[in-house]
């Protein structure tokens, strides 16, 4: 993503192809995918708090949190926690 602050359909793109090769991570790469997850959650409810996708970017935004392993280990479960929190109500 070349400016989260400021995203445009490229970087909702790129944000949702993340998701994707996240969700797709199995096995001893677990611990991996969770610093991934971190950052990626964190860059998603930056990219939210500058602006607001279209119905369709966040249909699909809400169709990979769904899918979300919520046991997989990460660096700082309380922030992503509170994180998630936020990345929830932006895509109610």
């Amino acid at each position: 993503m070349h400016n989260i602050r400021n995203p445009d359909g490229l970087d909702w793109e790129i944000l949702i192809s993340s998701f994707d090769l996240l969700l797709n991570i199995k096995g001893n790469h677990n611990y991996l995918a969770g610093n991934f997850l971190s950052d990626l959650v964190y860059a998603s409810v930056r990219m939210l708090d500058s602006q607001t996708p279209s119905a369709e970017i966040k249909k699909e935004l809400r169709k990979r949190f769904n899918r979300l392993d919520s046991d997989m280990p990460v660096d700082d479960p309380y922030l992503l926690k509170e994180l998630l929190k936020r990345f929830r109500a932006y895509l109610l």
